[in-house]
């Protein structure tokens, strides 16, 4: 969570710098930004402001006078944070003025996911990734088992924001929701982010009925992030799937084949090129197509 500080000021030069050192002198603070804002202040405000020399990012606007409003309106404009924070320019803050702001606006958001108004709780779930706050991680997995699917879906992309490994792990639950898109995002980005710890879940998945079943677009996502998950020893089990039996030892279909060919071309290693290029003569169009994506686009550490 970034803040932006925005202090308007008019002609309170000696107490301005006063606060600007206390901001110098914050605690545990989270990443902020100071604006100043100078209401026409006709003296020495804004020399001082030019030649101002600050620990945090620091920038000050003049403006013919106009009121504070008129000042606090044009720092607002010119924030850059995530959470804008107006402070009077004679009002020294204490050195824990902006951590506790922080963790104010943190909880009040987190109780905000798990409320039981369900547009309020998606635009939490929103704003909390876009804010990538860490302590929402317990609430956004909670949110995937929220009956709204608009929530869900957004509580996946505010995970896969903040992608810490609490958040990556939360994530793993959504591989079985029981809607295709989120499913389909879901496993995306566990494969983006390389998210290892949902390889048994993703093998489970490959293995089990459900993908089976799933139409071909599904098939090759899962496929394909078990194949960058499992590394080298996925390939005997995605051979066999395509070059002769498969998990059941009998003929797979094509559409399983040509996924355990892309799969195959994640992992990448010569094994992995090796079955690949034992397949290239395939009879059905839709696994020798496949064959030929995957080896012209290997991946893995075994990719020229």
């Amino acid at each position: 969570m970034s803040f932006s500080v925005v202090i308007p000021t008019y002609r309170r030069c000696e107490t301005l710098f006063a606060v600007l050192d206390g901001l110098a002198g914050q605690t545990d603070a989270p990443p902020f930004e100071v604006v100043v804002v100078d209401d026409g202040s006709g003296d020495e405000t804004p020399g001082r402001l030019a030649a101002h020399r600050a620990p945090y990012p620091f920038r000050f606007f003049s403006q013919p006078n106009a009121g504070p409003a008129g000042a606090r309106n044009l720092g607002v404009r010119e924030a850059a944070g995530r959470v804008v924070l107006f402070l009077g320019d004679d009002t020294v803050p204490e050195p824990g003025l902006l951590a506790a702001h922080a963790a104010a606006h943190a909880e009040k958001l987190v109780n905000a996911i798990g409320g039981s108004d369900p547009l309020v709780a998606l635009e939490a779930v929103k704003l909390a990734g876009r804010l990538r706050l860490p302590t929402a991680v317990g609430a956004l997995t909670q949110a995937l088992g929220h009956e709204e699917t608009a929530l869900r879906a957004a509580a996946v992309q505010a995970l896969s924001d903040l992608s810490v490994p609490g958040a990556l792990q939360g994530l793993e639950k959504a591989l079985d929701d029981p809607d295709r898109e989120v499913r389909l995002a879901t496993v995306r980005i566990l494969m983006m982010k390389k998210h290892r710890g949902a390889l048994p879940k993703v093998t489970a998945a490959i293995q089990g009925k459900s993908v089976r079943v799933a139409d071909l677009t599904e098939k090759m996502a899962f496929f394909e992030a078990y194949g960058s998950l499992v590394g080298a020893e996925g390939v005997p089990s995605l051979d066999a799937m395509l070059n002769s039996g498969g998990f059941l030892k009998r003929r797979e279909d094509p559409e399983l084949r040509a996924c355990a060919a892309l799969a195959l071309g994640k992992i990448g290693t010569d094994a992995a090129r090796a079955s690949l290029e034992r397949a290239t003569d395939a009879k059905d169009a839709l696994v020798r197509n496949a064959v030929s994506k995957a080896l012209r686009g290997l991946t893995g550490p075994g990719a020229a």
